[in-house]
């Protein structure tokens, strides 16, 4: 389900930022996560952690294909190899330290409850930090 829910969402939330806003996948992707870590922690079924993996799914997928997207819509794209590498590398440096943060996390208490609040928390300050953006207005290169 979360592979499916990944696959699709690229394709729906990439025409959906393109008809809405370029903000609009990373704010819709990020709330997907938040909603998805919700219903991680609160399910009591698998029918609820289905759906919740479909949401991750939705989640993830969708803010893999906005991150670059928005990113070229806010600094433009002279200089956006560097700048998305800079990008990727911050966000690989985070996923490094996210998984030994949540190894030492689960070793201290033997449940995921306070990484999944943690990653709920960092959900909703990314949706938080990305609202007020105003990216540029897409103008065609000339070059």
């Amino acid at each position: 389900g979360f592979a499916m829910a990944n696959l699709f969402s690229r394709l729906i939330i990439g025409a959906a930022s393109d008809r809405i806003s370029l903000r609009f996948g990373i704010v819709f992707s990020h709330a997907c996560i938040a909603l998805s870590v919700l219903l991680f922690l609160t399910a009591t079924g698998r029918p609820m952690l289905f759906i919740g993996g479909l949401v991750a799914g939705m989640g993830y997928g969708g803010g893999i294909l906005a991150m670059p997207v928005l990113t070229g819509a806010i600094f433009g794209t002279r200089a956006l190899g560097k700048i998305l590498g800079l990008v990727l590398l911050a966000s690989g440096v985070g996923s490094m330290a996210g998984i030994f943060l949540v190894g030492r996390m689960y070793d201290a208490t033997r449940s995921y409850q306070q990484p999944f609040v943690l990653l709920l928390v960092f959900a909703v300050a990314s949706v938080v930090a990305v609202w007020p953006i105003r990216p540029r207005s897409a103008v065609p290169s000339t070059t």
